[in-house]
């Protein structure tokens, strides 16, 4: 396939992902692929888009003031594919925290245990610029763990709005190298590097967020595992047999830097000759 066809299909598949896509015809109306790789486009956003209104009832839907272990939820800030974000207040340190929880939807394929070990590979990593973890547990049924509240931008919403200064650039690539070399030094694989996990809080610069996908670093295929990287961030070997270790991460921290540097994703908008 040529260049800009492949453009095209990382484009459909990441915005599916994201659940940026709520009707198939709109898929039709906006891209130049071939109709069969339309068709196949069409079925997979009507199964994803089912399954979204399928699970809409089973989110936690934590409401404000909820009590869940210790903390008191004030408000939800976010979801992901498996959890749903809620920042809450810690009365024990009078602070306050984000917490994750695993949706009721996920359970069906993710088991607590699986849940709690992404906190479990996050606590022992300390840095400043890698998303801190303070405490994990299963209440009411629920699991979640929970870790510093940040109020910054991901850096995807301020990549779609400006481009940074080279100098800033320079400083932001340093620190996500210095997050990445500290997960890698535990012996962890984050496994999902992207603009969408990376914060930056104006007091410490970049902070990366998310391990769901992460796992400990064995330099083998995990096919046992649950895969949650987004084929945005993987390396070409990962979509053959979803091997992933730390060099794929350093492929994904690659694509992270070009996506810094033009404000582009390299394997979405680039334009080919």
């Amino acid at each position: 396939m040529k260049g800009p066809v492949d453009s095209d299909i990382f484009t459909l598949a990441e915005k599916i992902n994201d659940d940026i896509h709520s009707n198939s015809d709109d898929i039709n109306l906006k891209s130049n692929l071939p109709h069969d790789i339309l068709s196949a486009f069409n079925q997979i956003n009507k199964i994803t888009r089912n399954i979204r209104q399928f699970s809409d009832n089973s989110k936690v839907l934590m409401e404000k003031d909820d009590q869940w272990a210790h903390l008191k939820i004030i408000k939800k800030i976010g979801h992901g594919g498996i959890g749903e974000v809620y920042c809450a207040h810690d009365p024990i340190l009078d602070s306050v925290v984000a917490v994750k929880f695993l949706n009721r939807k996920s359970q069906l394929y993710i088991s607590q245990e699986q849940f709690l070990q992404e906190a479990r590979n996050m606590v022992n990593v300390r840095h400043p610029h890698v998303l801190a973890i303070h405490g994990a547990t299963v209440d009411k049924g629920i699991a979640g763990f929970w870790g510093d509240y940040l109020d910054g931008q991901l850096l995807q919403d301020c990549l779609d709005k400006n481009p940074f200064e080279w100098e800033l650039q320079l400083t932001y690539a340093i620190q996500l190298c210095q997050a990445v070399k500290a997960i890698h030094n535990n012996h962890l694989v984050h496994g999902d590097i992207k603009a969408l996990n990376v914060m930056i809080q104006p007091d410490r610069g970049v902070i990366l967020l998310d391990f769901g996908s992460s796992r400990k670093d064995r330099s083998k295929a995990y096919n046992n595992h649950i895969h949650q990287a987004s084929p945005i961030s993987m390396a070409p070997e990962q979509f053959v047999d979803m091997k992933s270790t730390q060099f794929t991460d350093i492929y994904a921290l690659g694509l992270l830097f070009w996506h810094l540097n033009t404000s582009l994703h390299p394997l979405i908008n680039t334009e080919y000759n």
